[in-house]
Order: structure tokens, then sequence, then C-alpha cells
């Protein structure tokens, strides 16, 4: 036996390797028949994105949420009940969130990350709360979007909007090539752009329209096409119908986030709606 042992240790020392190097794990310990990884299992280089804070806002943006003159552009109105938020949010805080998608999409890739689109509607994208920000979608959805809410559409009556659901939609090679007319599961829905280089792919509004009218024709007046600014953030009604038109180069990404009252989802689905609402463009 000792002979035995002794050739061995012989061989590992010809091939370079001590005896302690024969028992040493693999480098990537996970075996074929582990569990696939998903999206749960990412492990944040950004923790400070999990938390929404005013630190984000700009600060003619904060000025602007407390009452104060501030620079016009800051929020302009596209088309009626359609805005745009230019000059809103800190950039330190949209190139983070850039980054760390950019780091989540090249972990999914390198690692085979296995994880469904975010909806019907999107090919590619996924769900952000699986990789931690699923409180950062519910405070940015109740303590900003609520009080944009009020502000941008003070003919209304808004509960707090505390449930944020946010999700990544991906426009490029082997994405997203464009997006079929359609409204969104919410109240108020906020389209952040996070670039990067692209041409096309523009967001087309054809109207606002309650459940019982979302199929009806759009007139002239009410199509509206926004091209996207990367650190821009679009606001409009969740009932405001919007198409994707085709990217023609370029890779588009967008945090998106449908704000949503706890008590609202009957109206927005049209249970037991039998009158067109006041809102309704129709």
């Amino acid at each position: 036996m000792r002979r035995w042992i002794h050739r061995v240790r012989e061989r590992l020392a010809q091939n370079g390797r001590g005896p302690e190097h024969a028992l040493q794990e693999p480098s990537n310990p996970r075996s074929s028949s582990a569990s696939p990884l998903t999206l749960s299992d990412w492990k944040s280089q950004d923790p400070g994105l999990a938390q929404w804070s005013t630190r984000h806002l700009s600060e003619t943006a904060k000025k602007w949420l407390a009452g104060a003159e501030t620079d016009v552009d800051l929020v302009r109105e596209l088309a009626p009940n359609l805005f745009e938020l230019s000059g809103f949010f800190d950039p330190d805080w949209t190139r983070r969130l850039s980054e760390e998608l950019s780091r989540v999409q090249n972990w999914t890739s390198t690692e085979d990350v296995r994880y469904s689109p975010p909806n019907s509607m999107h090919y590619a994208g996924f769900e952000v709360a699986p990789i931690g920000w699923g409180d950062l979608m519910n405070q940015l959805s109740e303590e900003l979007i609520t009080q944009l809410a009020h502000r941008l559409y003070p003919d209304r009556e808004w509960p707090v909007l505390s449930d944020g659901h946010g999700f990544v939609a991906q426009y490029g090679e082997a994405a997203d090539r464009s997006l079929g007319l359609h409204v969104d599961d919410s109240d108020v829905t906020m389209t952040l752009c996070l670039g990067s280089d692209f041409e096309g792919s523009e967001i087309v509004f054809e109207g606002i329209r309650c459940p019982l009218h979302q199929q009806t024709h759009n007139t002239e007046a009410e199509r509206v096409i926004v091209a996207p600014v990367p650190g821009n953030a679009l606001i409009h009604l969740g009932a405001h119908r919007h198409r994707v038109s085709s990217l023609l180069s370029g890779h588009r990404q967008s945090l998106i986030l449908w704000a949503r009252g706890a008590s609202t989802r009957d109206e927005r689905l049209g249970i037991s709606l039998s009158e067109c609402p006041d809102w309704c463009d129709f």
C-alpha cells in the first residue's frame, strides 16, 4: 500500500500537481444535475438600487414636485395626457440602472439562466422583481407616480398607486423588433429609456380608450409619434393605446413601470363596466 501511494505521489509531482490539487473542488461547483439558475439567483453588484429615494431625482425635479417654478422643459406635454420627463432623474441613477441591467444580461447569457418574457406582448426582456427591484418598483409607484398622477391628471380621482409592476423591454438583434397596438395593465405607465444607440423604434400613441372601446379606430389627431431619448421618461395613462414601430438599427432598452392602485383592477379590465367613462376619448 505504501509503495502504491508513493507511485501516485510521484506521478502527480511529474505532472506539476501536488496531492492537495488532486482533491480540489472544481471551479464551478454546480454539477450537471443541479437545478438551473433563475433570475432570483442574481447577486446585485449595486445594492443601492434596490430602494427608491428622492436622491435619484434632479434638483430641478425636486423643486418642481414641491410646487416651485422651474424650467418648463422639465415636464413637457407632448399631446393631451401624454408627458415627457426630461432632466427629471439624476443622470448617475439612470446610468447605474443601465449598467446593472447590462450585468444581469451578460450573466444570463454566460450562465444560461432561464427566465420567461415579462408578458405576452414582449419576446425579449424580463421582470425586475426577481433581480431584487420589487421594492424599488412599489416605492417608485407609490411615492413618485402617485404624485405625478395627481399633478398631471388633476381631473381624475387617484388612489395611492402602491402596486408597481416593473420590467425591462429590449429591442434589437435577437430581441423584439416592434410591438403591436395595445393598452397596459396599469393606471399610469412610466417608460424610462435607458439607451443606447438606435434608430427607429418610435412609440406611436393612438388615443385613450376604455375597455368598451379599445378596438375602435383612432383619428389622425390622436396619433402621436414619440422618439425615445435615453435618460428621458414618458408618462401616460395605461388606457392610452400605443405601439412600437420597427427598430431600424442598434439596440433600445427601456425600464417600464406599470403603476396600479389596489382597488382599480376591475375598472382597468372593464369588469361590470356598462357605460363609457368620462376619460375615454371615443
